[in-house]
């Protein structure tokens, strides 16, 4: 052990016939900088008992660079939706283009953040941010890898119905009604559907949920989760601000390369999501 990485440190020793331990503290950073300071035992009523420090508290509650790292990367996976680039597409070129996507994405944006307060909420009234849930936190991603890699199964299986069939002529859905006549109310209320929390984004969310952070920190992840789900409604809003023609056309012919190939783009989006939080869970739950 290199002598400058360590400062102040005191072994076990005898203090009134007692061991006592008192102030270790790893100078040379890291994630778990901090975690083995100042840790110390103190006398109350004829007895001894651990104590944490206030800058061990605050090492505690710190969270490191990959737990963000990982929460964005599953938020990245969920904003994968061609759907949601089709939905822009039709609303950029309806009458009122910039009104229409402003609600649109101000839907999208309410819908993403409300979800994600309730996932955190949730979880943290459980305690699965707490060290000694460990099984019941990694066995919700394990439990939410199973439900993504099923889902991404599913949707690499549906095969795209033939226009003339008897199937394709059944009532058309909710959202294409609401596509069928674009308003600012019905461009919310599409924003409000489409994103409904799928395993990608409630694992993302769940990643923050269960990292042991202030109240402040966790707001600035959410919102970062946020902003990267909804993706591809304010990239397209953004860009058709600055340049609305080109975008336009930009837009509808990438939608026809999507048309083809947007399952299997959702598909692969979910398999690996699933793969990662199968892989994490199993990891988790036997301690590896």
């Amino acid at each position: 052990m290199p002598a400058a990485a360590w400062q102040g440190t005191h072994w076990p020793g005898r203090r009134g016939g007692c061991s006592c331990w008192t102030a270790v503290t790893w100078r040379g950073g890291g994630l778990v900088a901090g975690i083995l300071s100042r840790l110390s035992r103190t006398r109350s009523a004829g007895c001894h008992h651990l104590s944490w420090s206030p800058a061990l508290r605050r090492a505690g509650s710190e969270r490191g660079p990959l737990v963000l790292a990982q929460a964005a990367g599953f938020a990245f996976l969920a904003a994968v939706s061609p759907t949601a680039l089709l939905v822009a597409a039709v609303y950029l070129g309806s009458a009122s283009p910039g009104k229409t996507m402003l609600f649109y994405l101000a839907g999208a944006l309410v819908m993403t953040a409300v979800m994600g307060v309730i996932v955190i909420l949730a979880l943290r009234a459980g305690h699965l941010n707490q060290p000694h849930h460990r099984t019941p936190r990694y066995g919700l991603r394990l439990g939410l890898g199973v439900v993504a890699v099923a889902a991404g199964v599913v949707a690499a299986r549906r095969k795209r119905k033939p226009p003339g069939s008897a199937k394709g002529k059944k009532k058309p859905s909710l959202t294409t009604r609401l596509l069928a006549r674009p308003s600012p109310l019905t461009a919310f209320t599409v924003g409000l559907i489409l994103f409904l929390p799928g395993a990608t984004y409630i694992a993302a969310a769940s990643v923050i949920a269960t990292a042991r952070t202030s109240g402040a920190v966790t707001a600035g992840d959410l919102a970062l989760i946020v902003v990267i789900d909804v993706l591809c409604v304010w990239l397209p809003y953004v860009l058709y601000l600055i340049a609305p023609d080109p975008t336009t056309r930009v837009l509808k012919k990438f939608n026809n390369w999507l048309g083809a190939h947007g399952r299997v783009l959702v598909a692969g989006a979910l398999e690996v999501a699933g793969v990662i939080l199968v892989v994490n869970g199993i990891l988790g739950l036997t301690g590896a």
